[in-house]
């Protein structure tokens, strides 16, 4: 049975990399992976100490939360070299991180949470224990059920995404509608997981 995991380990589904990837792609660079769950061809672990080696020109980072402000000083000196970067961020209003890159460069404020996989690459956020258990079990135990706990922001450095109200103070926050999206996903993975059509799969309920 799988164990409780950390949310520092949860995956970035793949519904919603590939959401990014279309309309801030194409990435080439994985910043902060491993071998089993890179996103990109090309990606770097935490072997290759991410924040002291050179980034590619259209990078994407789902990074560890704790040390948020790291990664953020890391993507802003990416953006002084032309390079675009894209990171996955915890909602951090209050947070010193927040504002560096609120008042330089582009926020996007899903309107939904988004459920992380787990490391072993499985849905969290659904309505069936992967591993059989009855939900209140599953929330203490394998936490397959378990959605998101905060949200998420996303974060766009470099260049066609500098904040144009920079010298008025003013952030530059953007609402995002990714739940047609997670829809088409939520009925591709219904249909596949119980092998109904896909047109007429019954919505999930998702966990928030």
């Amino acid at each position: 049975m799988a164990k409780p995991v950390s949310l520092q380990d949860r995956r970035t589904p793949q519904w919603f990399y590939d959401f990014l990837n279309t309309h801030f792609g194409p990435f080439v660079l994985d910043a902060a992976a491993t071998k089993a769950n890179a996103l990109c061809e090309k990606f770097l672990s935490e072997a290759h100490d991410a924040l002291n080696v050179a980034w590619a020109p259209h990078t994407f980072c789902n990074p560890p939360f704790k040390n948020m402000g790291l990664w953020v000083d890391k993507a802003r000196k990416e953006a002084l070299k032309g390079h675009c970067v894209v990171i996955l961020a915890p909602q951090g209003g209050a947070q010193a991180w927040y504002h560096k890159i609120a008042r330089h460069y582009t926020i996007l404020q899903p309107n939904m949470r988004i459920s992380y996989d787990t490391p072993e690459g499985l849905p969290t956020g659904v309505d069936k224990c992967h591993n059989g258990l009855p939900n209140a079990e599953c929330r203490k135990e394998c936490r397959c059920i378990n959605g998101a706990d905060r949200d998420t922001s996303i974060l766009l450095f470099g260049p066609g995404f500098e904040n144009p109200n920079y010298a008025s103070g003013q952030f530059q926050i953007l609402s995002l509608n990714i739940r047609p999206a997670f829809k088409r996903w939520q009925a591709e993975y219904r249909a596949a997981r119980d092998d109904v059509p896909h047109p007429d799969a019954p919505r999930l309920r998702v966990v928030s």
